[in-house]
């Protein structure tokens, strides 16, 4: 997937992670990993493998990685990538080969590619150039077929696959180390490329956790579910109805916890004593604002406000052509801001 119609859109890794192999530590707020070697040089042909739960084919992911010496023949520190189990996956960093940098493969134990292990895909300079007790900001890119090594921005590798096992269609993604070297990773981040039409992945990033209210919790996630499996391109207007869904109960549960700000804001319905479930959704999206919940104003909060407008067969605007696809989407960044600003 490549081109205008992908974009790369950030994946959320926090506490997400699980020690596979090997010792490793972890800062108390998650955010940095250490290991410090394994102990016994018959242990140096073991993987020490810190992996992520989020599986990605198609993406990008980035650490700062930080060396304290270079061991010849064990010098390692890596980021993995489409990840299918400790023997079969992809990697790409510093060291490995007494190369400076790497792309190589753990090969699985059988099938047509030959015997089991690590191999080289590609590589360039020498462990020696390597500069220790010095982050250095690490990327890969994969893009089917192709995967790009950078280094503080500048493409230090590229290799093309060419075997049809690298195209799993998800992996996870994780870091990697080796024998007795000892590696630091820090600032790890990650990307997903989506079709800019997608809207799945988009909702991963969803919190629902700022809807207090049982009852309008179960609906959100009722329809975040449904919202989950559908594509733009086909039921552009299904995804519009139930993002207006989710942004009124989540304006609902606020409002409520604030019923009496609520119905003092100017932006309030005219009726005083209607009940907030039958305020409309532009009604309660202007109060939030006016009360310092969300922003003043979303660009793309017009797709929703009249949202059930659309399920009324009767109203001007079911008749007419329904949304878009582009407005689906628009939809669902504007819950994803509306989610994030309500967010304590």
């Amino acid at each position: 997937m490549a081109g205008e119609d992908a974009e790369l859109i950030p994946v959320e890794l926090v506490n997400t992670w699980r020690c596979l192999e090997g010792k490793w530590e972890v800062s108390d707020d998650g955010k940095e990993f250490s290991f410090n070697g394994y102990k016994e040089d018959k242990d140096r042909s073991k993987d020490a493998l810190y992996l992520n739960d989020i599986s990605l084919v198609d993406g990008a992911l980035e650490a700062e990685i930080n060396v304290q010496e270079v061991v010849p023949h064990g010098t390692n520190a890596h980021l993995v990538f489409r990840f299918q189990d400790p023997e079969n996956y992809l990697f790409a960093g510093l060291g490995g080969w007494d190369h400076k940098f790497v792309i190589a493969e753990r090969r699985p134990h059988e099938g047509p590619l030959g015997k089991p292990g690590w191999q080289v895909l590609k590589a360039t300079g020498s462990i020696t150039d390597i500069e220790t007790n010095q982050w250095h900001q690490l990327r890969v890119e994969c893009s089917e077929h192709d995967i790009n090594l950078y280094m503080g921005g500048i493409r230090v590798l590229s290799h093309t696959l060419h075997q049809p096992r690298y195209l799993w269609p998800s992996g996870n993604i994780g870091l990697r180390a080796w024998g007795l070297w000892k590696a630091r990773f820090r600032n790890v981040r990650g990307w997903q490329r989506i079709r800019k039409t997608d809207i799945g992945p988009r909702l991963q990033q969803a919190d629902l956790s700022v809807i207090t209210d049982q009852r309008l919790r179960a609906v959100a996630d009722k329809d975040l579910n449904e919202l989950k499996n559908l594509k733009s391109d086909d039921t552009p207007k299904a995804i519009v109805v139930l993002c207006g869904s989710i942004a009124e109960a989540a304006l609902l549960d606020y409002l409520a916890r604030h019923e009496s700000k609520a119905r003092n804001c100017k932006n309030a319905p005219k009726r005083k004593n209607l009940s907030l479930a039958k305020w409309p959704l532009e009604k309660t999206i202007d109060c939030a604002a006016e009360l310092g919940a969300i922003h003043k104003a979303y660009p793309t909060s017009h797709v929703l406000r009249n949202y059930r407008n659309w399920i009324h067969p009767g109203r001007p605007e079911a008749q007419s052509l329904e949304p878009i696809p582009a407005q689906a989407v628009a939809a669902t960044e504007c819950v994803l801001a509306l989610l994030a600003d309500l967010k304590p």
